[in-house]
């Protein structure tokens, strides 16, 4: 049994003094387990097996560079203070030295020495600590910063201009591999690969007007800067992710819904409403993207025009604004439709403080009159014309 630990551990060896590590790795996340098996094949009566330890970044316990943990069976201060270290075993052979309960300040060189041989065996290991804490950032055009919460919606940002914007991390004695991305949902995926879900852009990496800027304060503080990121509307309502990982330990993620402002866009008219003469209550709909809302103007063919909700005698206009889609609807209702709005441009403007959009709807003529007019450009015999009154009859 013993001799199966050996090999299956780090196994350091010399002619009399042997170490063996287990588990057989070098690097720890905070909670875990190690052992330190030393042993001798040999030992003189008056000598002893000294567990030692070289410190990775605290001040040296002697000019050495060295600590004893242990002498012997007896443990020494600080190490008998921390009681998750344990000494078992026979001097006569060789002890184990087991650490429970892992913490980053335990990092370091351990091993044992047997002083009167002058004979050393160690073995170096890290041991991780996680991100405590992981937050975004945004930086905004008053020079104030705002701290974003999981879940949060960033400030506003104009289309066309940059969300200047940190993904910051602490706690941890190492740092992290960020990566960022923006998707359409913000269901947890796995942030930490490149297999993103359709629709989903990596930003990490990219060059965008000034790039990614990662900076290490100091250990426990890094901080991965998005600079000059241009917003555009395509953009609005979709989720800025970022992700922090150390080496073996799990991804830390935070997500923020983003807020663009935007002018109309996108204008969506019936292609071509049909009507008849002297038809009552033609109505012409278009439906416009904006954030915020807009504001509409129709100019009616025969050179009058109208803004906001208002109607008089030949007209109503109307427009409602849905905040969850960010739709303008907006209609001209003719009351009745005369010969001069067929076929003639009715002019639509919507506009807000970014910018205006402008689109041309049309009032066709349809239904059975307008149908047997336009097939008479078509239909060149009687018979072929009675047939067509008679579908319409």
């Amino acid at each position: 049994m013993f001799k199966a630990a050996l090999f299956a551990g780090l196994l350091a060896v010399s002619a009399g003094l042997s170490l063996v590590v287990m588990p057989n790795k070098t690097h720890f996340e905070e909670g875990d387990t190690i052992s330190f098996s030393c042993i001798h094949l040999g030992l003189r009566q008056h000598e002893k097996i000294r567990f030692i330890k070289k410190l990775s970044y605290e001040k040296p316990c002697r000019s050495g560079g060295s600590c004893i943990v242990a002498d012997g069976d007896r443990m020494n201060a600080p190490f008998v203070n921390a009681g998750r270290y344990k000494i078992v075993g026979d001097q006569s052979s060789g002890s184990t030295l087991t650490i429970d309960g892992l913490v980053a300040e335990d990092t370091g060189t351990i091993g044992c020495r047997i002083e009167s041989a002058d004979e050393e065996k160690v073995q170096a290991f890290f041991v991780y600590r996680d991100i405590q804490d992981i937050k975004l950032v945004q930086r905004l055009s008053n020079g104030t910063n705002l701290n974003l919460k999981n879940g949060d919606k960033i400030q506003p940002v104009a289309a066309g201009e940059d969300l200047d914007i940190s993904c910051i991390t602490n706690g941890s004695n190492s740092d992290p591999d960020f990566e960022v991305y923006i998707s359409e949902t913000d269901e947890p995926v796995n942030l930490v690969t490149s297999s993103f879900e359709p629709g989903a852009q990596n930003i990490m990496g990219k060059k965008m007007d000034g790039g990614l800027n990662m900076v290490n304060y100091y250990r426990n503080f890094t901080s991965l800067g998005l600079e000059k990121f241009k917003m555009t509307s395509t953009y609005h309502k979709m989720y800025l992710y970022c992700a922090a990982k150390i080496e073996i330990l799990d991804a830390k993620k935070i997500w923020v819904s983003l807020d663009v402002l935007f002018p109309p866009e996108n204008p969506q008219c019936e292609n071509g409403t049909a009507a008849n003469y002297g038809e009552s209550n033609v109505e012409i709909t278009c439906s416009i993207r904006t954030n915020p809302s807009s504001n509409v103007t129709w100019v009616f063919p025969w050179g009058e025009s109208a803004s906001g909700k208002s109607s008089n005698d030949n007209y109503s206009i109307s427009a409602e604004y849905t905040e969850s889609t960010n739709t303008l609807v907006t209609s001209a209702i003719i009351f009745k439709a005369e010969e001069d709005v067929f076929d003639k441009p009715f002019n639509l403007t919507a506009y807000n403080i970014y910018g205006e959009v402008f689109q041309q709807a049309y009032i066709v003529l349809g239904g059975a009159s307008g149908a047997i007019q336009i097939y008479f450009s078509v239909c060149l015999t009687l018979s072929c014309l009675m047939m067509t009154i008679a579908q319409f009859m």
